[in-house]
This record gives structure tokens, C-alpha cells and sequence, in this order.
């Protein structure tokens, strides 16, 4: 049963596994199977649905983009479709046929909210190349397209490319994390099925980085450049502002004679490293050791009103970074400064009115805080932790627009939804029919809850309400 909840402002519309194997882990990383993206909350500001002009009577459903993948198969991996959102009480729209498909990465969305990027990796006779596309989010249209060539990169090589937008919207950053292999040779291991002994191919891999910049107003490539920092892990973190890209690395670490000894050696532990790039340049303004936790496990990073830079780590302290020389003060969130026994999806989304927004489902507990006073807490929020926790998608709370309510993963008993006055902390409505989501998202005050089986996209009022639902073959890791 449905609690209507008192929610001011009125709904304005929608705007906006991979297999195991190491290439597709360094192709698209765990559980990195699909995204929703779904278009322009500046409309919403000036009173508009995105896609109408202003003073229309009706406004066209917005475009989404759904990007993932229909199963483990190799082709035609992560792909991209759009869609229109459906309307109240219609029947599950049909999907067109895939936008892009063979992508590398997950799309990107501008700061503007008026594009998304998307990266291919190809092969060619020469070796490899990077494709860029920018979707126009209004038309879903591909509005731009560029070519990156590697020649230097073997065909044989895996690559990583992780794309994100400069504070302007004009420029997209491209780390490409290179892993090329080297010493090919077989070694013979046992076959558990048989008992016998088989001859394997293997290599060792090594991983480096390189920088590209892409201009979306002309499609001109700048780079790539090498970074020379072989050995490193291949994953990387990154965000930039308008001025500089600021990428996250960490060199691989030295061998030791056991496991013990690495732990008992801090001296073989390499530490992460920040470095700010300027636009379009492969020479650092500063590269300086960081703070922990490694940039392996997605964690957070959003820039804040100060012109500085903040990442969550281990779902429980913020580390403020400054763009000037990247040092780094640590913020122990009270709220969230808790142990878990289960891993969570940490959460951190800046607000309009300059606050943040940070959660770890797996202690059922969602803080409202301010930059401006060192992470202080304006509210905290507990509630009952959902089944699904941890792994995507990793939004798993959403905020009103007016930041009067929040919204959440129901228990983990009963599932459904469930909104939370933010002033109180208490219990303001919930909904549940049996359903378990997996992620919950709101653009404009309509919720959007995520599952793992059809219909994958369900479609809510601020009222906990039903509105539609969608069903797609791609199994959805996240939305915005």
C-alpha cells in the first residue's frame, strides 16, 4: 500500500555482467553493466520541462539512454539505446535499436547536463584507436565524433579508458590506462576437472598511463601524452575543473618473498599519487603522494563551491583536496564514522543549495552535509539497510529538490521504497508490492527505482506512487 506524502512542488516529468575475464574487467570493470541516463535538470530551473519551449502547454517525454549489456557474451558488448520515458499508465515502451555498442566505458554526462560521451576502443591495421561520440541529451543525436589513433599501442594490448567532463562542458579528459604484455610464455598447471597437468599461455602485464583531451565544439584531439608511470594498477580515479584534469594513480607494488612480509613491510606499500594536468597538456602543474584508499574501488569525487575537489573515502571520511598544490584535509563524517560488517555503495552528490549529500546503505545511514563548515552535519537520516546494499547501481538514495525528503531503498524484509523527512529524520511514507530494487535515482521530483529482472525501470511521484515501467534487455547499474 501506497502513504501519500506531503511533498511541496508538483512532478515536472522525466528529465533525465560483464563475464570475469580480465579484459573485460579492465574493458569495463566489475559490475559495470549499465547506465540510465536521462537529460537536462536546467529546464527544470527556470520553471520548463527539458525538451519544451517555454509557455507550450505540453511538453515531449524526454530521451533516456540505457547503457549495458543484454548477458557474460562478448559482442556486441556494452551498448547504448535511447528511449522516451514512458507516460503515466502506458503500456512498457518498446526500445529502439542500440545508440552505440563495443563501448569501453561508461558514458559521461557534462556539468551542463547537456551532453554524454561515449568511448569505443577499436583495432585497426596500425594498432589501436579511441573513438569519441557526444550525444546532444535533448535529441539523441550523436552531435560529434573524433578518432584518437594509438599506433604505439599494440593490438594485443587491453585498455581502459576512463572520459570526464571539464567544469565548462567544452573539454572531455581521456586517462587511458594501457596494459600491454610482455614475456610471453607456458607454464604448466593442473586441470582440476581431470587431475592432469595442461600447458597454459601466459604473459606478464604491465600498465601504464596516457593522457588525451577532446574538444566537443570542434572534435580536435589534443595528446595523447605518456605519463611513464610503469609499472602501475590500471585503474585510475579522475575529475576535473575548468582548468585542470586531476587524476589519482598508484604504482604497482613491489614483489616480497610472502604475503606477511608485504604486510609487515609498509616500505613496499606504494601510496597513491594526485597529479593536476592543465587542459589539453600532458605535464603536471604538481604530482604529490596522497592519501589512501587506493583509486581501485570507484570511490566518490564531486568539486565543490570553494573551487576545491572532494572524494569519500572508505564511505565513512571526506578528503577535501586543493587545487592549487593538492593538499588534503580529511573530514570524519559522524553520521557515517561507523564499522559494517557488509560493504556498502558509498554515495556522495553534490547539492544546488552548495550542500552534500553522502550515504552508506550498508549501515542504513544517509548525511546531509555542508563543505562551508568542514563537513558538518546538517542532518542525519538512519534507516533499515536494504537487500541490496552493495554493487550497482551505486545511487541508492535520492533527495527531493526541494531537500525536504529523502528517498530510500526499502528493508531489506519487505523492499519497496521508503522517504524520510530530512528536518526530523523520521519516517515520512513507504511502498512496497514484494518488488526489491537495486538503485533509486529522482531528475525533477519523479523517483526512478532500478531492479535486476523486467520491468528493470519503475517510475515513481514524490508521493511514493506508481507512475509506469519499462523493461530493457540491459541490466541498469546506474541513472542521471
Amino acid at each position: 500500500m501506497a502513504a501519500r506524502l506531503r511533498t511541496p512542488g508538483r512532478p515536472t516529468g522525466l528529465p533525465g555482467d560483464v563475464g570475469l575475464s580480465r579484459r573485460g574487467l579492465l574493458a569495463a570493470s566489475v559490475g559495470a553493466a549499465a547506465l540510465v541516463a536521462l537529460p537536462a535538470e536546467a529546464a527544470l530551473a527556470s520553471g520548463t520541462r527539458a525538451g519544451a519551449r517555454p509557455g507550450s502547454r505540453a511538453a515531449t517525454p524526454p530521451n533516456f539512454f540505457i547503457f549495458g549489456i543484454p548477458g557474460p557474451a562478448d559482442s556486441p558488448g556494452p551498448s547504448m539505446q535511447a528511449a522516451r520515458a514512458p507516460a503515466a499508465g502506458k503500456a512498457t515502451a518498446a526500445l529502439p535499436g542500440p545508440l552505440a555498442t563495443g563501448l569501453a566505458a561508461l558514458p559521461a554526462q557534462s556539468p551542463d547536463k547537456r551532453f554524454l560521451v561515449l568511448a569505443a576502443v577499436r583495432q585497426s591495421a596500425a594498432g589501436l584507436q579511441v573513438a569519441v561520440s557526444v550525444v546532444d541529451i535533448s535529441t539523441a543525436v550523436i552531435v560529434r565524433r573524433g578518432t584518437l589513433d594509438l599506433p604505439h599501442v599494440r593490438r594485443d594490448s587491453m585498455l581502459i579508458v576512463t572520459p570526464t567532463f571539464a567544469a565548462n562542458s567544452a573539454t572531455v579528459g581521456l586517462v587511458l590506462s594501457v596494459t600491454e604484455p610482455a614475456n610471453p610464455r607456458a607454464i604448466s598447471k593442473l586441470n582440476p576437472n581431470t587431475g592432469k597437468m595442461r600447458e597454459v599461455q601466459t604473459a606478464t602485464w604491465t600498465s601504464h598511463h596516457e593522457l588525451a583531451y577532446f574538444d566537443v565544439r570542434t572534435g580536435a584531439f589534443a595528446g595523447p601524452f605518456d605519463l611513464a608511470d610503469a609499472p602501475s594498477l590500471a585503474r585510475v580515479t579522475a575529475i576535473a575543473d575548468e582548468r585542470h584534469l586531476y587524476v589519482w594513480t598508484v604504482p604497482e607494488a613491489r614483489a616480497t618473498g610472502s604475503g606477511k612480509a608485504f604486510k609487515s613491510r609498509p616500505s613496499v606499500r606504494p601510496a597513491p599519487r594526485l597529479a593536476a594536468y592543465p587542459l589539453g597538456s600532458g605535464r603536471p602543474t604538481f604530482h604529490v603522494p596522497t592519501a589512501d584508499p587506493w583509486p581501485v574501488s570507484g570511490e566518490p569525487v564531486t568539486l565543490l563551491p570553494t573551487g576545491e575537489f572532494a572524494r569519500l573515502a572508505y564511505a565513512r571520511a571526506v578528503q577535501v583536496y586543493s587545487p592549487v598544490n593538492g593538499q588534503v584535509e580529511e573530514h570524519a563524517i559522524a553520521g557515517l564514522n561507523l564499522d559494517a560488517a557488509k560493504p556498502g555503495a558509498p554515495f556522495m552528490q553534490a547539492q544546488p543549495d552548495g550542500t552534500v549529500l553522502l550515504a552508506n546503505p550498508a549501515i542504513g545511514r544517509a548525511v546531509v552535509a555542508d563543505p562551508a563548515k568542514n563537513f558538518r552535519a546538517r542532518s542525519v537520516i538512519s534507516y533499515p539497510a536494504p537487500l541490496y546494499r552493495a554493487g550497482g547501481p551505486a545511487s541508492k538514495v535520492a533527495l527531493s529538490p526541494d531537500a525536504r525528503t529523502l528517498y530510500v531503498l526499502g528493508p531489506a524484509r519487505t523492499g519497496g521504497l521508503a522517504a524520510y523527512d530530512v528536518a526530523t529524520g523520521k519516517l515520512a511514507g513507504s511502498y512496497s508490492h514484494g518488488a526489491q530494487y537495486t538503485g533509486l535515482y529522482q531528475i525533477g521530483g519523479t523517483l526512478i527505482a532500478t531492479a535486476g529482472d523486467n520491468p528493470r525501470l519503475s517510475f515513481f511521484s514524490p508521493a511514493l506512487e506508481p507512475l509506469s515501467s519499462l523493461s530493457t534487455g540491459l541490466h541498469v547499474t546506474e541513472v542521471f
